[in-house]
């Protein structure tokens, strides 16, 4: 695996980075559904992924930006992660699960409860990683869904950063 880096953006040329980034996990059709004032979330970044809850994360690897997620807050106690994306030539190299582990650990530094997401039928893989990390099924928990999309959730530790709370 190479040597990968992840850091918080908030501005300079690493949001340039990340917002190239987003526009092409955008590009993909398949994601229409999330599309929705994407050209302007886009040009406000970082948006509701900046501080001092929310946070724009940038995996680097070998110097070169592979991969990106957004998290933010959907309330006081609940987050989402959001655009978890790895460049096409970086997949299948583990940084899809860093940057979520990264997620997750933001959401509990943070002092979230929670962290959701939601994800489309066709993201097999996602979904297994998701399950992996102790993400379980719940109701959606936005209006704009799509046939097959998936809704998952992660409860969170209050005893340390990427731990799943004992119930």
């Amino acid at each position: 695996m190479p040597d990968a880096v992840i850091s918080t953006v908030t501005g300079g040329p690493d949001l340039d980075t990340v917002r190239e980034m987003l526009a092409e996990y955008g590009a993909d059709v398949s994601r229409a559904y999330c599309l929705k004032g994407f050209d302007a979330e886009l040009a406000g970044l970082p948006g509701a992924y900046g501080p001092p809850r929310g946070a724009l994360l940038l995996l680097r690897a070998d110097g070169t930006a592979a991969g990106a997620v957004g998290i933010r807050a959907l309330s006081e106690d609940r987050a989402e992660m959001k655009r978890l994306y790895v460049r096409p030539v970086w997949q299948g190299q583990g940084f899809g699960r860093a940057l979520a582990g990264a997620a997750v650990d933001h959401a509990c530094a943070t002092g979230f409860r929670a962290l959701c997401l939601d994800t489309l039928a066709h993201m097999k893989d996602a979904q297994a990683l998701y399950r992996a990390m102790g993400f379980a099924e719940i109701a959606a928990y936005h209006g704009y869904t799509a046939p097959g999309m998936r809704f998952m959730e992660l409860t969170l530790s209050a005893e340390g950063a990427g731990s799943p709370r004992k119930s």
